[in-house]
C-alpha cells in the first residue's frame, strides 16, 4: 500500500535486513510457493528485479522473461529442486538489493496458507452502545486508507491486504516502524526499524474480528485505530471488545469456523469482490 502521506511507506521500500534473516523468512515457505513467487514477482511493477551484476546490461523485459522461464523449469522439476537453491536465486541472483515491503508481506501471507499453525490467533467482537453485536459493512479502500492515516499519527506504517485462497477471510498485514539511530555508527545516521507484523482477519458475514494477540502499547493503538475507522454513528458508537479469558489458538480455520459465516448475511456488502461466492 502506498499513499501521499509521507509516513506511509511505499510498496517498493526495502527495509534494512541481513540476508540471513531474509533467507530464514523465505525458508518457511514450501518449495512450490517460492517458485510461484519467483514466477509472479517479475510480472508486478512493484516487485520486478533491478538489472544488476551479471544482468546489469539486460533490459527489464529480458530479465523478467529470463526469471519466469527459469521458474517454470524449476516448477517442472520441483521434486529434484533444493529449497536453498531457489532461495539463493531470489536473494543473490535476482533480488540482491533486498526484498521490499510488498514482497515481504506476500511471503508472510503465503505462510498463513503453507503453514496454517504458524501464528496464534484471538478474537474480538464489534458491539454497539446497547451491547448488541454489529456486522461490519466496510469499504475496503476507504477503510485501509483511514486506518493507515490514523496510525501515521504515531508511527511510520505499511498495510497489505489479501484474500485467503480457501477461507472466506480478508487478511490485513499491518506493520509499523520507528526511526532509530545506530549509536555504534560514527555517522549517527537514522534508519527505520520495524516492529513485528500484526495480522487481522475479517470473516465475511460476521461481526467478529480474528487477529494476532498482544497486550502492548502498539497493539492497543492498532485496535484503537481500527475501531475509530469503523463506520460510526455518533448516536450509537461502535466498540471493539476482545473476548475475555480466551486462549490463543494456532488454527485460523478453527477460529473461522467458530466466528465466521453468521446469520448477518448483509454484512458482506462491498467486501464481495474479495470473498468466495
Amino acid at each position: 500500500m502506498s499513499s501521499g502521506n509521507s509516513r506511509v511507506l511505499p510498496n517498493t521500500y526495502v527495509p534494512v535486513m541481513d540476508v540471513r534473516v531474509s533467507g530464514a523468512i523465505l525458508s518457511r515457505l514450501s518449495k512450490m510457493s517460492l517458485v510461484e513467487l519467483l514466477m509472479a514477482w517479475p510480472k508486478l511493477a512493484n516487485t520486478q528485479p533491478v538489472p544488476s551484476g551479471n544482468h546489469s546490461k539486460w533490459t527489464q523485459t529480458a530479465l523478467n522473461d529470463h526469471i519466469m522461464t527459469r521458474a517454470r523449469g524449476l516448477k517442472r522439476n520441483i521434486a529434484k529442486t533444493l529449497k536453498k537453491a531457489i532461495i539463493h536465486l531470489i536473494l543473490f541472483n535476482y533480488w540482491s538489493q533486498g526484498l521490499n515491503l510488498l514482497q515481504l508481506s506476500q511471503v508472510d501471507c503465503q505462510l498463513i496458507v503453507d503453514r496454517p499453525n504458524s501464528y496464534y490467533w484471538v478474537t474480538s467482537s464489534v458491539f454497539d452502545q446497547q451491547g448488541r453485536l454489529v456486522p461490519l459493512l466496510l469499504n475496503p479502500n476507504t477503510f485501509l486508507a483511514e486506518v493507515s492515516r490514523r496510525l501515521s499519527m504515531f508511527y511510520l506504517n505499511y498495510i497489505y491486504i489479501c484474500r485467503h485462497p480457501s477461507l472466506p477471510l480478508i487478511l490485513l498485514r499491518i506493520q509499523v516502524f520507528d526511526l532509530s539511530i545506530d549509536k555504534a555508527a560514527a555517522s549517527k545516521n537514522p534508519h527505520i526499524s520495524s516492529y513485528k507484523p500484526y495480522f487481522v482477519a475479517f470473516p465475511t458475514n460476521s461481526p467478529h474480528i480474528i487477529h494476532t494477540p498482544g497486550n502492548n502499547t502498539i497493539t492497543k493503538i492498532l485496535i484503537q485505530a481500527i475501531q475509530q475507522c469503523l463506520p460510526q454513528n455518533t448516536t450509537n458508537l461502535l466498540q471493539i471488545r476482545q473476548n475475555e479469558n480466551e486462549t490463543p489458538t494456532r488454527s485460523l480455520e478453527s477460529m473461522h469456523i467458530l466466528n465466521g459465516s453468521s446469520r448477518f448475511g448483509h454484512s458482506l456488502g462491498i467486501w464481495a469482490p474479495y470473498a468466495d461466492g
